[in-house]
């Protein structure tokens, strides 16, 4: 109560003080009207205008307006320069379709496909892809002036996807081919193709990566990947950098819907160019081999090595008397370099060794037990390849069932001369399918120790302990391979 009665006793005593300050502020405001109103106004300034700015010329640009400008001067003149070296590839054929390894189709009209090819010599040479021209009877190319040529095929290679063609004609404006080993993954990248019929189209992206493998387009794989658009009808056309040089030829899209979805693959110019250079001169490709099988290392196999990095290739077999028995690579070695180069993957090495001269001297990096050190291999050249066949029941604790390799099923399976126990069954979801064992795999060594029978086999894994790592040599086919597995 005495607080409310203290407020209002102060409010009276303040209402004339306030008031004065009122009625001055009023006559303050009735004497700043009466100025302004008996002042004279100045006229609004004009600003004179040319009568030859425009609104945009008055603006000043952005930088990155200029620097968009610049860039898309850049990829207009890369086309002009490079879109005469692009033709039109059209095949006739008495197969409904062509037939990628994908099972993709390039555009077909009845018995019409469709791609793209590049000009490499002036004399009418044209580098272009196996699936585009595979089967064709009458082969077409469309020059960028449009005369329509007939082709001659000079050679094809469907473990690479390469073919070279031949028109009659000469003076041709021929591409600049580049370093595919050079291209940089974030780079600039534009592909020049014939899309859906619609010829010489331009697509921009970057590069989206480098060594792209295991996608079943061929059997060697070494893709650069991008996000330039590639579909139906782009395939043997250029992927070009920014200084006019084509690093790949556009080969495949990740997408089984025969549509772009956002990634493109094409083969780098160095693998294109060494594979067309056979097919000119020979007719065939001649590749380089070193007698040896590998494989990627997986965390598994790290810990099993002591290995802290996974680049780098196992070697899983080596050819008595091959090029890498001669100079000195055994089993069990990982290869870490090639030429100098690290060795990020297998499918990086199985590509560097086959498209090696044979004769030419290479120097190999090695790691064994942990010591690296340096091997000189001798090239030799590539064999022909092969393939194997099929026989199934009760699963161990591991997960696989095995059985003693008779002589019947070694001859029936081409395991002849062998030893070892024979994968009869896989338990789906168990340490040995998570670890990669196929039905018919023939294990030879357990933790590198040679095996003659199940009984061999049993005994090994009964001393092995609950988490133990077991590495297994196993025979493929024609394969060997090395897996590493935890035992349950």
């Amino acid at each position: 109560m005495a607080t409310q009665v203290e407020t209002k006793d102060t409010r009276a005593l303040g209402q004339p003080f306030f008031a004065f300050w009122k009625l001055l502020a009023i006559l303050c405001a009735v004497a700043l009207a009466g100025v302004l109103l008996t002042h004279p106004r100045n006229a609004p300034r004009e600003i004179p205008v040319s009568p030859t700015a425009s609104s945009s010329e008055s603006e000043a640009s952005p930088p990155d307006v200029a620097v968009a400008m610049k860039m898309s001067r850049a990829f207009s003149k890369v086309f002009k320069t490079v879109d005469p070296c692009v033709v039109s590839v059209i095949g006739e054929s008495t197969f409904s379709s062509s037939t990628s390894r994908r099972g993709q189709k390039i555009t077909e009209q009845g018995r019409r496909s469709l791609g793209s090819g590049i000009v490499i010599r002036e004399d009418g040479v044209i580098l272009t892809n196996n699936h585009v021209v595979e089967g064709s009877k009458n082969l077409t190319v469309v020059l960028s002036d449009g005369r329509r040529l007939r082709a001659t095929l000079l050679g094809n290679d469907p473990y690479t996807d390469v073919a070279a063609l031949r028109v009659s004609a000469h003076g041709l404006q021929v591409a600049k081919l580049g370093d595919s080993d050079n291209v940089e993954v974030g780079e600039w990248v534009l592909s020049i193709g014939n899309p859906f019929n619609l010829s010489h189209t331009l697509t921009i992206g970057v590069v989206g990566g480098k060594g792209r493998s295991n996608l079943d387009v061929a059997e060697y794989e070494d893709f650069i990947q991008t996000d330039a658009a590639i579909n139906p009808g782009n395939s043997g056309g250029a992927l070009i950098n920014l200084h006019g040089e084509v690093v790949g030829m556009n080969t495949a899209m990740g997408s089984q819907e025969g549509e772009y979805r956002g990634v493109g693959f094409a083969i780098p110019i160095n693998m294109a160019r060494r594979i067309a250079e056979d097919l000119i001169s020979r007719g065939r490709v001649v590749r380089g081999d070193a007698g040896l099988s590998f494989q990627d290392m997986d965390e598994a196999l790290m810990r099993a090595f002591k290995m802290e990095v996974s680049a780098g290739a196992l070697v899983s077999d080596v050819e008595r008397g091959g090029p890498a028995d001669r100079a000195g690579v055994r089993p069990y070695d990982v290869i870490s370099s090639f030429e100098g180069k690290e060795v990020t993957s297998r499918a990086w090495l199985t590509n560097r060794i086959a498209t090696a001269r044979p004769g030419q001297e290479a120097e190999i990096g090695v790691v064994r037990n942990g010591e690296a050190f340096s091997l000189r291999l001798i090239i030799g050249q590539a064999p022909d390849q092969v393939t194997a066949k099929p026989p199934s029941s009760d699963v161990d604790s591991f997960g696989l069932d095995v059985e003693d390799l008779s002589p019947d099923v070694a001859r029936s399976m081409g395991y002849e001369g062998e030893h070892g126990v024979l994968v009869t069954d896989v338990e789906p979801g168990s340490a040995a399918a998570d670890a990669g064992f196929q039905w018919g795999d023939l294990i030879v060594e357990v933790n590198q120790r040679a095996l003659r029978s199940q009984m061999d086999y049993k005994r090994i894994l009964e001393r092995a302990q609950e988490g133990d790592l077991i590495v297994f040599r196993i025979r493929r086919g024609e394969a060997r391979v090395v897996l590493a597995a935890q035992m349950p």
